[in-house]
C-alpha cells in the first residue's frame, strides 16, 4: 500500500504539476490572461464578436474562419478573475456523412500536428519507466491520446505536455453532436474542437467552489 501511495504521488507530481509560465494555446494564443487581452488577439485573427456574447452564454462568442471552415468560437473565462481557461470551436454541418468526414479530417490533422511532436514522447517515457510498477499496483497508465464513443460518435482527446516535457498543459478534444433544429425540425450536426488549459480550468473551478 505504501509503495502504491508513493507511486501515485510521484505520478501526480509529474503529470499535474503546474508551471505558471506556459499554457495550452488556441490558434497560437495562450489560454491565459484576461479576457480583454484574449479578445484583442482573437480579433486580430479576423474573428468578430457575436451579438449574443454575454447574454445567452456566460462568455464570449466569435464568428470567423477556423482551419478553413466557417465557425463559431466560444471562449470561457473565470467570472471573478476574468482569466481565460478554455476555447471551443463549433462547425455546423447538415448531414451525418459530412460531419463525420470533417471529424476525421480534423482528427487526422490534430494527430499529425501533435502526436508526431517529440514532446509527446513524454508519455511513452512514463510508461517505459513506470509501466511495470503501474501494472503490479493495478494503476491504469495515463494515455496521451484516447479514442472513445460518445452519443454514437467517435471522440478523440489528445493531452499535451509543456515544452520541457515535465508536466501536462491541457487537452484538445474533437467530437460530434447532433440535435433537432427548432426552426426546420430537421437534424443538424456539429463538430466540436475544445481546447482546455488545465491550470486555469482548475483555478476557476476552485474559485467557484469557494462560494459553496
Amino acid at each position: 500500500m505504501r509503495k502504491k501511495l508513493l507511486l501515485l504521488s510521484l505520478l501526480f507530481v509529474v503529470l499535474f504539476a503546474h508551471a505558471k509560465s506556459e499554457h495550452l494555446k488556441f490558434m497560437g494564443i495562450p489560454l491565459d490572461g484576461k479576457i480583454s487581452s484574449f479578445n484583442r488577439e482573437l480579433q486580430k485573427k479576423g474573428f468578430v464578436l457575436d451579438a449574443f456574447s454575454g447574454k445567452e452564454f456566460d462568455g464570449y462568442i466569435y464568428n470567423g474562419i477556423f482551419a478553413g471552415e466557417k465557425a463559431q468560437v466560444f471562449v470561457y473565462f473565470d467570472a471573478k478573475s476574468k482569466i481565460v481557461y478554455q476555447a471551443a470551436v463549433i462547425i455546423k454541418r447538415y448531414s451525418k456523412d459530412s460531419v463525420i468526414k470533417l471529424y476525421e479530417d480534423m482528427r487526422d490533422m490534430l494527430d499529425e500536428k501533435y502526436s508526431q511532436n517529440e514532446a509527446v514522447r513524454f508519455y511513452e517515457n512514463m510508461l517505459v519507466e513506470y509501466g511495470e510498477e503501474m501494472k503490479e499496483e493495478g494503476i491504469t497508465p495515463f494515455q496521451w491520446k484516447r479514442t472513445t464513443e460518445e452519443e454514437g460518435y467517435e471522440a478523440t482527446t489528445i493531452c499535451l505536455p509543456n515544452s520541457e516535457r515535465n508536466h501536462l498543459l491541457g487537452d484538445i478534444k474533437v467530437f460530434v453532436r447532433d440535435m433537432i433544429s427548432n426552426v426546420t425540425n430537421s437534424t443538424e450536426y456539429y463538430l466540436f474542437i475544445k481546447y482546455s488549459d488545465w491550470q486555469n480550468d482548475n483555478s476557476q473551478r476552485k474559485n467557484r467552489m469557494d462560494d459553496l
